[in-house]
């Protein structure tokens, strides 16, 4: 599984964005939360059409 995909779904099952960043090899946090904002906007997005944002 890609990075991309292994931290997103993670992040919509509630793992830790800690824990994510330490599988993941990244030295620093911030790198990992890019996938955190990517999730945030996909939720937004989909949520939209029925009045949750």
């Amino acid at each position: 599984m890609a990075s991309h995909s292994y931290a997103t779904r993670c992040l919509s099952m509630s793992v830790p964005i800690e824990t994510i960043s330490q599988t993941l090899g990244h030295r620093s946090l911030t790198t990992t939360q890019i996938y955190a904002d990517i999730t945030r906007t996909k939720i937004n997005e989909d949520m939209t059409p029925y009045g949750t944002d």
